[in-house]
């Protein structure tokens, strides 16, 4: 079988001739300890090479495209992915490069940001902000963002799918038979403080974001159906391990509404929706698998108390299940014993009767041990269908 054809019978609840593998980024430096080379493939290392290459001009900055592009293929083909999605990027252009590992982006004179690379922990992360307009504090304040949002909505025009969606529809060109190329649209309440105070004090005011967002949504789904993708991987993160960061009420009377018309949407467009947090949802678990008519769910946090035993044995009858194998710990300090161990114990709870895809619990992130993703990997391709 093709990933397309495992990915598929995945969702469709079916059982393939092995359980299917994807990974949604595989930090560079794990790439290139796979790969035997440099390698231009995920986490916040590839915003560092992007603005290295960047700095070096447009042509360095093109040749650094396709090489991303080339080793996202490479490891995929190595690691046996059957699904691919666009790598996470910051493909701004800095506007300086203030030092080996600092770099500028925005106006020098107006709003910036300061991005600091930490070359142990290959990571590349805010380290000063300067904006001369100063965040909104009170929920009141949001009103001008929430009009901008209603605004960008009413005038956002997808005509051309291909220019809208240019990797996709290359991958789609180049490999569309092989891997399952997944499309993406995300849905979520904003993390700020404010925004929370919002949630309680101007929910009017969310909602209306939302209803914005989802606006936009539907647009970018129409588009992404025409392009022909099917898997669209969305979501957005709302728990932490204690539980939602807002309240179950929260969700059940601003969110829920919205997820159940974003997957009615991609439903009448033939797609299917999953959608990714970490973090502990039982609090709102019904409402969550049941209720909102999501086709998937991504990032399961095995250190929240998401273990797939329980989901499975709850909604493994209308739910595809995506990761688990814990990024933070088991990857990326345990044994290949350990990984082995936890891999297959996913699988046997997971994969009867179809409705799972292995993968870690987020991303593969900087420090793994190459050799804990083979072995995960490799359980994988030694269990067969299960």
């Amino acid at each position: 079988m093709s990933g397309k054809e495992r990915i598929r019978a995945a969702f469709e609840h079916r059982e393939a001739d092995r359980v299917p593998i994807f990974e949604q980024g595989v930090a560079s430096d794990v790439a290139s300890e796979i790969l035997g080379r440099e390698a231009f493939t995920g986490a916040t290392y590839l915003h560092y090479q992007e603005a290295l290459a960047w700095m070096q001009g447009e042509a360095a900055h093109q040749e650094f495209e396709q090489r991303l592009k080339q080793d996202m293929l490479d490891v995929a083909r190595a690691l046996h992915f059957d699904m691919l999605s666009p790598p996470w990027r910051n493909s701004e252009r800095p506007a300086a490069q203030l030092d080996e590992f600092n770099f500028l982006y925005g106006d020098p004179n107006g709003d910036y940001t300061v991005q600091r690379f930490d070359p142990d922990a290959k990571t590349f992360s805010a380290a000063e902000r300067h904006y001369r307009t100063p965040a909104p504090e009170t929920p009141d304040e949001l009103e001008p963002a929430v009009e901008a949002a209603e605004q960008s909505a009413a005038q956002l025009h997808m005509e051309d799918p291909r220019a809208a969606y240019p990797w996709h529809a290359e991958m789609l060109g180049q490999c569309g038979n092989e891997f399952e190329i997944a499309g993406g649209v995300g849905l979520g309440i904003p993390l700020d403080p404010v925004w929370l105070m919002a949630c309680q004090e101007r929910p009017d005011l969310v909602g209306r974001w939302l209803d914005a967002r989802l606006a936009c949504v539907e647009k970018e789904l129409e588009a992404q159906a025409a392009l022909g993708l099917w898997v669209i991987w969305g979501g957005g993160d709302f728990a932490g391990k204690g539980g939602p960061i807002y309240s179950p009420r929260v969700f059940r009377e601003i969110m829920l509404p919205r997820v159940q018309k974003l997957c009615q949407r991609c439903h009448q467009l033939g797609q299917v929706y999953v959608y990714r947090t970490d973090g502990n949802i039982w609090p709102i678990a019904h409402e969550f698998f049941v209720e909102s008519g999501i086709d998937g769910y991504g990032e399961i946090d095995y250190a929240a108390g998401m273990d797939l035993d329980r989901l499975k044995a709850r909604y493994g009858d209308r739910i595809t299940f995506w990761g688990n194998v814990p990024c933070g710990t088991i990857l990326h300090h345990g044994t290949q014993e350990q990984v082995v161990e936890f891999t297959r114990h996913v699988i046997e709870v997971a994969a009867p009767g179809g409705g799972l895809i292995v993968g870690s619990s987020n991303v593969i992130v900087p420090g793994t041990p190459a050799r804990n993703v083979l072995a995960m990997v490799q359980t994988v391709l030694d269990c067969g269908r299960y």
